[in-house]
């Protein structure tokens, strides 16, 4: 392989800031993506749950990592527990 030019090499850093800011800029035009207070959280799964988490997390488009994952599903948890409560609110 031959060695790249100077010019080469900051027209292959270019793009890939260019990509990288787009990436950014994606992620915080997202209100669900955008940063927040974090506090840390310790717990324990068992290997089964754990084996789960990353079936799914292996599924998803950007592979989260195992704390993300983990996030993910309880957020999704939670918006579905609000809704099946706003739901049987609504039921006569």
């Amino acid at each position: 392989m031959p060695d790249l030019t100077s010019i080469e090499i900051l027209s292959h850093l270019t793009a890939l800031r260019a990509q990288v800011s787009g990436l950014h800029s994606a992620l915080t035009a997202r209100p669900d993506h955008a940063p927040a207070e974090t506090e840390t959280a310790s717990f324990s799964l068992g290997e089964p749950v754990l084996e789960l988490v990353d079936s799914w997390r292996t599924r998803q488009p950007d592979v989260p990592t195992r704390a993300v994952a983990v996030e993910r599903m309880v957020e999704a948890f939670l918006d579905l527990d609000a809704w099946v409560r706003d739901r049987d609110e609504d039921l006569p």
